[in-house]
Parts: structure tokens; sequence; C-alpha cells
């Protein structure tokens, strides 16, 4: 077996870009990145449960991971066992901070904190997806790029399950540290093939393999933008 990479997708600060075959930007969906309801339903036809109670950076994630194409990728069969492996250095810090300002007045605002992307967003993913595996929200440091990509190799390679998907999720009020986009989710879809079986390839974005060594989501995401951009 040799593990493929099937689906891609960034969401950043100017739109959204997926090998499923979208590419939008905020600025022609009349929103702010991570979108609404509303754009979420112009992009893909559907709705999302509880998108709305969503934190900006778990919106990205819930765009980047549609655009990825994981309801058309992973059989149903393969779901029992498919893991949903996120990373984040600081996707959740400024819900945090209205929820701990919160705590000084008189009633806490509890709204805030149950969808930050640690907690119940990424449950409403796997129950969207039916994905039944683990589910991770991984926290990383400065510099830490691949965690949540090394991991999902590793239940993969190990026959633990035939697809995972992984990602990384950021949201900054300013550019700091390591990881300098303000906003930013890359999502990919991996699956296990037979090695005669060919390799898979994204619709959209010819992908390379990430190479051992370098920033895994970060050369991705690089990727996608370059490629949707022309650039």
């Amino acid at each position: 077996m040799t593990v493929a990479l099937a689906g891609l997708a960034l969401a950043d600060e100017m739109g959204l870009m997926g090998s499923s075959g979208v590419h939008a930007t905020w600025a022609d969906l009349g929103t702010e990145p991570g979108g609404t309801t509303a754009a979420f339903r112009t992009l893909f036809g559907s709705t999302h449960k509880n998108f709305r109670r969503f934190d900006r950076a778990a919106r990205l994630l819930a765009m980047a991971c549609e655009a990825a194409g994981v309801a058309e990728l992973i059989p149903g069969s393969a779901r029992q066992d498919t893991p949903l492996l996120i990373e984040t250095e600081l996707g959740c810090l400024q819900t945090d901070r209205v929820f701990a300002a919160s705590m000084s007045e008189e009633m806490a605002d509890s709204s805030a904190f149950p969808y930050t992307l640690a907690n119940t967003s990424l449950g409403e993913l796997a129950i969207r997806y039916g994905l039944r595996g683990s589910t991770y929200c991984l926290s990383v440091d400065q510099g830490q790029d691949g965690l949540a990509f090394a991991e999902a190799l590793r239940l993969l390679e190990d026959g633990d399950a035939s697809h995972a998907v992984v990602g990384r999720v950021e949201w900054l009020e300013s550019a700091l540290g390591s990881w300098q986009p303000q906003a930013q989710a890359v999502v990919a879809v991996l699956a296990a093939v037979p090695v005669d079986g060919g390799l898979i390839r994204p619709a959209a974005f010819g992908a390379p393999w990430p190479e051992t060594g370098q920033p895994v989501f970060s050369r991705l995401a690089e990727h996608v933008a370059r490629t949707a951009r022309g650039a």
C-alpha cells in the first residue's frame, strides 16, 4: 500500500479554492474571510448545521473541508475508521479571549466557547461527513508544521484507517510568530491505495507529495494558492 493525496483545499484571507473545483473570493461572496451560512449555501448548494455558531477559524476549516471534497472522496464504508486530525498554533485564541473577558461581566459569554476548534466544531464536522475515527485538535508550538499530517500517515500505514482528513488552521489578529497569514485553513484528504493503483491526484491541483523535512501545510498552501491564482 501507499498513501496518496486525494483532495486538497485552502481557505485564506483572499478566498477559498479546492480540488473539488471551488474557486471564489470573499469579496465575490460579499462576506468577510470565513464566510456566512448564506455564502456556504451559495458555494456548495447545502447548509451546514450550526455554522453560524462557529468561530471564524472553525468557519475557515468547514469551508476548506467542503472545498476539498471530503464527502465525495471518502467511501461510506471507510468512514467508520476515518480520523479527523487538525493542528493549530493560535486557532481559537481570539474566541478564548472573548470568553475570558466576559468572565468579568455579570454573565459569561458562554455561547462563544463551545464552538472553538478544540471543541464542538470538530465534532460537527465529523457528524456532517460521518467520520467515526479519531478526532483530534493538536496544539502546536511556533515553527511546528505537520504533526497532524505525520499522525495521519502513521494511522494509514499501520492499517488503522484507509482515509484521513488532516489540516492546519490559524486565525490571528495580527501577523505574529512563525505563522504569518492572519487567516488560513489548509485541508488534505489522504487515502491508502494499492501501489499498482497509481497516485490519486486532486482534480484541480496536481500537488506534489510533501517532502520529508519540509513544512507540510505551508508548502501545500503555497502550491494551491500559486496554482489557483496563476502566479
